[in-house]
């Protein structure tokens, strides 16, 4: 008796509470038509979000491809999508953009790109790559794989497109770039990442920057911390702290591993933050972007994140980073006048001479 009347009394809670409007009734069909709408109206808007940051990311990746080492690639400059890439939700908006062949549509083709020289166009369809074709849709990616690894910077390269009911033989020659693949994703956080092998932006990054200027400054950063190895050097002094905690805990009889570990992954991070924004710089002025203006990027960046403007954790704080970018912008404005090239200084090991004998 006492549980009936508490649901009794719960539910007339909750009744208490309802909407007391009368609203008027929606339809269900054009409920579901507008949620495919506002789907299309999103898969686009990602298409042209990707087609900014891809833009940037070629200047970007091909300009820095020299300082990249072993970490390089063939880059033709232009994004190929294809339904065998949309499983999910977004099935039905891709197929309306891509049609229902199995050929690979070229979304967006970056400016001065081998691609773009070769007379590729947004909207061609890529019959075939040095012969391979594109026939079955579960295979297509495979196939596109394996085409791109055929690939060779400074070779030529046939391809074979269809415009409209046309279709066209072309030669592309693919440049050397930077082998760290930009994409940009869903999130409305002001944030980007690299994980070793990649590069993310947030939807939210890319409203941010304001310019391509910008976003080739949070390119720029994102692709040093990969080509510095920041995320290996992170690891590793994980792996150091976490091992010293251990030696510790037996000591103690307190378990501090996974402390210890934290605390080693943290060990040197402003430190790769600040070595990315320099050696970042660089890149973005390599690739042809007016860094003259980066160090106010970091004071809007203050406004965005105001609890980093005093102190930073694994960042430093935004001040010493705008007083930094502002010393490395004047050393590349040096370097540029000079006629010097736009190589990140490094530190030089000098060997202390051993006493001589007598």
């Amino acid at each position: 008796m006492r549980h009936f009347i508490t649901v009794l009394f719960v539910c007339l809670c909750v009744s208490a509470c309802a909407p007391v409007t009368r609203r008027p009734a929606v339809d269900d069909q054009k409920t579901s038509a507008e949620k495919e709408l506002q789907r299309d109206m999103a898969f686009k808007e990602r298409l042209k979000r990707q087609e900014r940051a891809d833009a940037v990311a070629f200047r970007i990746l091909t300009g820095a491809a020299d300082l990249c080492e072993k970490q390089v690639k063939p880059s033709t400059g232009m994004r190929l999508i294809h339904n065998g890439m949309y499983k999910d939700e977004w099935s039905r908006s891709a197929t309306k953009i891509i049609g229902k062949g199995p050929a690979p549509l070229v979304t967006n083709v970056a400016p001065q790109s081998p691609a773009q020289l070769a007379g590729v166009q947004p909207g061609d369809r890529i019959l075939s790559i040095e012969n391979r074709t594109f026939s079955q849709s579960d295979s297509v990616q495979e196939a596109l794989d394996a085409a791109m690894r055929s690939l060779e910077a400074g070779e030529a390269t046939a391809i074979r497109i269809q415009r409209g009911e046309k279709e066209i033989e072309a030669q592309l020659t693919p440049v050397k770039a930077c082998a760290y693949p930009v994409t940009v994703v869903d999130n409305d956080a002001v944030n980007a990442y690299a994980d070793g092998k990649q590069i993310i932006l947030t939807s939210g990054m890319m409203r941010f920057a304001q310019d391509d200027n910008e976003l080739g400054l949070v390119l720029g950063h994102e692709l040093a911390h990969n080509t510095m190895g920041h995320l290996d050097k992170k690891r590793n002094n994980s792996l150091l702290g976490a091992l010293l905690g251990a030696v510790i805990s037996v000591g103690t009889g307190v378990d501090v591993t996974r402390l210890a570990g934290d605390l080693g992954s943290m060990a040197f991070s402003q430190g790769f933050e600040s070595e990315a924004d320099y050696v970042g710089l660089y890149y973005a002025a390599r690739a042809g972007f007016d860094v003259d203006n980066a160090p106010n990027f970091w004071r809007r960046m203050a406004v965005e994140h105001p609890q980093a403007i005093g102190h930073g954790t694994s960042h430093p704080d935004t001040a010493s980073r705008f007083l930094a970018l502002e010393a490395t912008s004047k050393e590349i404005a040096a370097k540029r006048t000079n006629g010097n090239p736009l190589h990140p200084e490094r530190e030089t090991l000098t060997e202390t001479p051993l006493p001589s004998g007598n």
